[in-house]
């Protein structure tokens, strides 16, 4: 008869690996279902994850306007960030929108929680609820083209002042409006791509008021004179604003 002290000191017959099931996190007491609060936290957490990564973004758009080493090229593909980040809240907003108390417009759901002073950049662009009419091919389109003519005069308008400090971000502005019009008028971009270095080297001279060369303020001038000219009297456009011609022939 073996002695229980040798069996105790002998060496294992079999090596039992540990069961993988020891490493799994139990959650016995957890509910099957989430919570209605649970829900309302989730969806609060990545609401304010992408306001945050938003924000990050317009600052930096707001940094390379100002910036002397920056490019139509680099200006757009931050504009295209920015345009994707504010889908994807957007589209997480309406997903949300019940634990959210069912708002979906990005500014009521800023001023409820008290957060448009943490995001003001967020809260300053983001545009009213689109209605349903306001998702037709032929309205966006008008709202571009809007935006391009708008532009396009209030440039007309700043060139003929004494500081031209901003001249290189409404260029910029200009540029990116451009990218999402029509293509008879996006051939435009090419004559701001090759001046846009000259023009915010003058813009960023370092004198109280920098000024544009006249060279370049009547490049511009004949630039924004083109553009308006394509944009209302092509046959191409929808509609043609009597405020913006009446303004084109003054000039």
């Amino acid at each position: 008869m073996v002695a229980m002290s040798s069996l105790a000191q002998s060496a294992p017959l079999a090596t039992v690996p540990a069961s993988p099931s020891a490493a799994v996190a139990l959650a016995i007491h957890d509910p099957i279902f989430e919570s209605s609060s649970e829900r309302r936290r989730l969806a609060w957490a990545d609401i304010l994850r992408r306001l945050h990564v938003l924000e990050l973004c317009l600052t930096k758009r707001a940094q390379l306007a100002t910036s002397p080493t920056s490019t139509p090229e680099s200006l757009a593909a931050n504009n295209d960030d920015v345009a994707r980040l504010r889908h994807e809240l957007d589209t997480a907003v309406h997903a949300s929108s019940r634990a959210l108390g069912g708002l979906t417009d990005i500014k009521a759901i800023l001023a409820a929680a008290g957060l448009t002073a943490t995001f003001p950049r967020v809260a300053e662009t983001s545009p009213p609820p689109t209605s349903a009419a306001a998702s037709k091919p032929e309205l966006r389109h008008m709202t571009v083209l809007n935006q391009v003519v708008a532009l396009a005069l209030q440039l007309r308008e700043d060139v003929q002042l004494a500081n031209h400090k901003y001249m290189a971000h409404q260029i910029a502005l200009l540029y990116q409006s451009l990218t999402g019009a029509r293509e008879d008028l996006r051939h435009h971009r090419t004559s701001i791509e090759s001046r846009f270095d000259s023009i915010k080297a003058s813009c960023s001279a370092p004198v109280p008021e920098p000024q544009l060369t006249q060279e370049q303020r009547q490049w511009l001038h004949d630039l924004t004179t083109q553009i308006l000219t394509e944009a209302l009297f092509s046959g191409k456009s929808l509609a043609a604003s009597p405020t913006a011609m009446e303004c084109l022939r003054a000039q």
